[in-house]
């Protein structure tokens, strides 16, 4: 606490406030949680706020169902993505064929049977 008669910084006015916002009432709870519901009603009595809340809550509702509809819409085609991906990854790859080189032009015998017997020129 200060003894002097200057005026009180910000720093001891938010000390002092923060000291008697957790203050606890005789074998009770801190102050906050009586205080914090009483200041919430009290707006509440409000008009414009007692608005402002409800339609936060609203679009908050609003936007925990939309979330819950696309999860269970979009789950399906998760899990079936998911399964081909795995099946897919265990399925075997076949050997690639074998390719035949045909060159174009004269070349001698012993290219062409290098070729195979299936090439022709």
């Amino acid at each position: 606490m200060r003894t002097t008669e200057q005026e009180p910084t910000f720093r001891e006015v938010v000390h002092d406030t923060v000291d008697l916002v957790d203050v606890v009432a005789v074998a009770g709870p801190p102050v906050i949680f009586l205080a914090g519901p009483w200041a919430f009603l009290t707006l509440m009595l409000a008009a414009p706020v007692a608005v402002a809340v409800t339609l936060v809550m609203l679009f908050a509702a609003v936007a925990a169902l939309v979330g819950l509809v696309g999860a269970v819409f979009v789950a399906p085609f998760l899990l079936v993505r998911h399964v081909r991906e795995r099946r897919g990854a265990h399925r075997p790859t076949p050997a690639p064929a074998a390719r035949q080189v045909v060159t174009v032009g004269r070349g001698s015998p012993n290219e062409t049977a290098a070729l195979g017997a299936g090439a022709r020129l």
